[in-house]
């Protein structure tokens, strides 16, 4: 890749943390058909950075990790291990979310901390299936998968 390419692009991203204070990076579906999103500068705001993934569009993830972050930089005593709504299922039901605390998977931190500063704290946002079970939750379709590999 041209590396002017590479530097106009991370100053547009830079621009727009600049504007909002963080940006939301997504990242194309791979062979297994996982989209990611992940932030981008949240860490100052929130403490963490926050990542989503699963077998859904880049726009659904976008819009579902979007849609809670200004409520938890408002309250980041919320981001530990609580439900949100994360939008609305087909059938009108509000789609079920948690975040959970993945610093422990290194390969995330390693991954975040490229493309931010230093990053000390990682949560991955954990969808609901398409009953809304959560991941942690008796019935859950393991076949939705949302792991970052």
């Amino acid at each position: 890749m041209d590396p002017q390419k590479v530097k106009d692009y991370y100053q547009e991203i830079q621009k727009v943390i600049d504007q909002v204070g963080y940006a939301i990076q997504g990242v194309f579906p791979n062979e297994e058909g996982i989209c990611v999103c992940y932030t981008i500068g949240l860490s100052p705001l929130l403490g963490a950075e926050c990542i989503v993934a699963g077998p859904i569009s880049l726009q659904t993830l976008y819009q579902t990790l979007r849609s809670n972050i200004d409520e938890l930089i408002k309250d980041k005593e919320q981001l530990s291990e609580k439900e949100f709504v994360g939008g609305t299922l087909l059938n009108g039901e509000d789609l079920r979310c948690k975040y959970v605390d993945v610093s422990n998977k290194h390969h995330l931190k390693n991954f975040m901390t490229v493309r931010v500063n230093e990053v000390n704290k990682v949560f991955q946002m954990y969808l609901a299936d398409k009953n809304n079970i959560l991941p942690d939750e008796d019935g859950y379709d393991r076949s939705f998968d949302q792991e970052v590999k």
